[in-house]
């Protein structure tokens, strides 16, 4: 709608600035504001400096302009001065002229339907009805639904629209200028009328005009939306036989900053609601309906199905409306003259129309039967996937189940990421009205839950990292309560490992994982990863020790590992320096172990592991430390010689070069005290300044020095020689 001037920062505008909506200065945003003489800027701290608590009439309001806002399509500054044309035939509510080669015509209002007949590029067609963004077209002797984008639609009336800032107007002179009919302001907000609608209804109606009206919502709640409707339906009520056009619901970007002072943000979801309320009661009392908007702000504020549903008054000042769907209006200037009024020194402005499609009313026809009592099958939770989610649903009515795309179309929004999707259906043929329903698209299932690390108090997890995520929740089964317990909360979705500590030694622990999303305070959840188990290590085996040194044999034992099932018994393999298992003992009351039929003088090394059968396996402790023994050297057998006067010698045979030594002991009886008389490398050793006629007894014992320590054999038997 219009916006009066303000003057509060007049700066000269060049011709190439005047379709801009913000200019950015070094002090701030500037918003530029329509006046009916000249444009002028106004600081948008001006706003901030107004009274959140008062409705302020929305044309003396500096904000941005429905019809010149930043869009997507264009706007120029040429205006357009259109041919309407009237309708012929009685059931038409509009003409139009197919823009493509070949135009499908179908049996219904989707793609689904069969093809019906062809239309070629410039057959005019008169539009019959219209279902979504479908028209019902006639045409030589041809009927069915074609898509509403390949039809150029021609304007069937020119219209203004006007309220207290128009001043007062000489209506005859605007239906002398060729105006057909006129859109007027009823008021604002919930307790304001326009200072001219009264005088303004009776002038157009004198003069022959067809009248709609408009009313600007500043509604922040459905409550005040309807406190809104309340108010227009008073102030319109004694005008209702001459009302024939639309009664227009007109919300703005004006609305929203309002709401936004007020602490309150608009959503499209609040927008709607607020909307359909407003539309509701107008409709239930008795008349057309419609909503005022543009491409940008209808797209941000109101659901599509509302948008196909309502007579579209669609502001965009350009040489061509451009909107995409079936529109029944089009503000193309504010900058509209009318011969005879305003003069070239002072021009009197007024926003300029076109209507493309009859209105037509959106209650539902008493012949079709209203979808909004129907059912819609119950959707389960459906997986992520990055691509946009369209289950299938079954719609009942009536204990009829209705078909798709014969009875209603289906449409669905906020479908592609995690959260709650939305699903419409549409009544068509026989049906009308609408139906919604919402399932939940939830995160992917947690996988690759793997172990990173395991010790005898501690498990390190990981998984693999979800797009769209939060974070993840990590629970641990609790055997007591027989259920998995929140155990972690993470809370970003790039940290994909976890470690639990202060566990039980040789225990077995079950986890889940799920991913989450929390949106605007509400938690989405993917379904529960599979369980992973996993158990912590049993305590190694301590205190390994050598008890029994033989020359072919070797005991070992160590402490006893509580709740194991028993230990493994490795041996140093030299040839390829690892361990190997040598034995097993299921028990775990055995602590020893003797390794028998093994090599005399010859260094061994041995480890232990505790094991203990878990979840279906036997799992094992860390090894223990390393144990190095070696056997005693064989036992030598000695001889003994006397050939030289006081002098004997012994002879023994070597046992193996892994001995180091040999040490000779000596007793003047066979029971008495023997003592060490030397060392030797050697195989025999010679003792002189002995007795002659004296028996001598001796024995022998190989040793094998290890890191330091000798390692002595058994003495030999004693032998006893009488010295010569």
């Amino acid at each position: 709608m219009k916006k009066i001037t303000r003057s509060f920062l007049a700066i000269s505008l060049t011709s190439s600035m005047i379709f801009q909506n913000m200019l950015f200065v070094s002090n701030g945003e500037e918003i530029i504001t329509k006046g009916t003489s000249k444009d002028a800027y106004v600081s948008s701290k001006s706003l901030d400096n107004q009274s959140s608590t008062i409705q302020p009439d929305p044309e003396a309001t500096p904000h941005r302009n429905m019809g010149e806002t930043p869009s997507t399509y264009s706007l120029q500054n040429q205006l357009p001065d259109l041919e309407t044309k009237g309708l012929t035939e009685a059931n038409s509510i509009g003409l139009g002229t197919v823009t493509t080669t070949t135009l499908n015509v179908r049996s219904g209002p989707s793609a689904s339907y069969s093809v019906v007949g062809t239309l070629s590029n410039g057959t005019k067609v008169d539009i019959i009805g219209r279902d979504n963004n479908w028209y019902k077209i006639s045409t030589n002797n041809v009927t069915g639904y074609v898509s509403a984008p390949y039809i150029k639609l021609s304007p069937l009336e020119k219209g203004i629209d006007v309220s207290k800032w128009n001043g007062t107007i000489d209506w005859n002179k605007v239906k002398a200028d060729g105006i057909d009919y006129v859109i007027i302001r009823g008021g604002f907000g919930n307790d304001t009328v326009d200072p001219q609608f009264h005088s303004n209804m009776k002038g157009a109606s004198d003069a022959g005009l067809k009248i709609g009206v408009y009313w600007f919502s500043y509604a922040t709640s459905v409550a005040k939306a309807k406190e809104e409707a309340a108010k227009c339906l008073e102030t319109i009520a004694p005008y209702k036989s001459k009302i024939t056009y639309p009664v227009f619901y007109d919300f703005e970007y004006a609305s929203v900053d309002y709401a936004k002072k007020l602490g309150i943000t608009i959503t499209k979801d609040l927008s709607s609601k607020m909307a359909d309320a407003f539309l509701t009661a107008i409709k239930n009392a008795g008349y057309v309906n419609g909503i005022y908007t543009n491409k940008d702000f209808g797209d941000q504020y109101f659901y599509e199905d509302m948008l196909f549903a309502n007579n579209l008054w669609i502001a965009q000042y350009s040489s061509a409306c451009t909107y995409p769907r079936p529109y029944m209006m089009w503000q193309y200037t504010e900058k509209g003259t009318i011969n005879g009024i305003g003069t070239s020194s002072k021009p009197a402005y007024f926003d300029m129309n076109y209507t493309y499609l009859k209105p037509i009313s959106n209650q539902i026809p008493s012949n079709k039967i209203d979808l909004s009592s129907s059912s819609i099958s119950e959707i389960s939770s459906k997986t992520y996937t990055g691509s946009a989610i369209k289950p299938s649903i079954a719609v009942t009515l009536n204990n009829k189940t209705l078909k798709a795309n014969e009875d209603y179309t289906v449409t669905y929004s906020n479908n592609t990421s995690i959260g709650t999707a939305k699903i419409t259906i549409n009544g068509i043929g026989n049906y009308n009205g609408s139906k919604t329903t919402t399932f939940k698209i939830i995160p992917k299932q947690v996988s690759n839950i793997s172990l990173v690390k395991k010790t005898t108090s501690a498990l390190t997890l990981s998984w693999s990292k979800l797009d769209d995520v939060s974070g993840y929740k990590i629970y641990k089964y609790n055997p007591t309560s027989d259920s998995y317990e929140l155990l972690k909360t993470i809370s970003n979705n790039s940290t994909t490992s976890y470690i639990d500590e202060v566990l039980k030694p040789a225990s077995v622990y079950n986890y889940k994982i799920r991913g989450y999303k929390l949106i605007d305070g509400s938690y989405y959840y993917g379904n529960y990863s599979n369980v992973f188990s996993e158990s912590t290590r049993i305590n190694k085996v301590t205190n390994l020790k050598l008890d029994t040194r033989n020359a072919t044999s070797l005991e070992i034992s160590w402490d006893r590992v509580k709740d194991a099932d028993g230990y493994k018994i490795y041996k140093l393999d030299t040839n390829t320096n690892t361990y190997k298992i040598i034995d097993t003992i299921n028990s775990n009351s055995i602590t020893s172990y003797k390794h028998s039929s093994i090599i005399s003088a010859t260094n061994y090394y041995y480890k232990v592991k505790a094991f203990k059968y878990l979840n279906g396996s036997n799992r094992y402790s860390d090894y223990s430390s390393t144990l190095k023994a070696a056997t005693r050297p064989l036992q030598p057998s000695v001889t003994l010689s006397s050939t030289k006067s006081n002098y004997i010698k012994a002879n023994w045979t070597k046992i193996s070069k892994r001995t180091t030594g040999y040490q000779i002991y000596m007793s003047t009886s066979k029971n008495g005290t023997f003592s060490s008389i030397g060392t030797t490398e050697n195989t025999s050793f010679t003792k002189g300044n002995l007795t002659k006629g004296k028996t001598y007894y001796f024995k022998v014992r190989a040793y094998r020095t290890v890191d330091g320590e000798k390692i002595y054999s058994l003495y030999s038997n004693v032998k006893s020689i009488v010295c010569k």
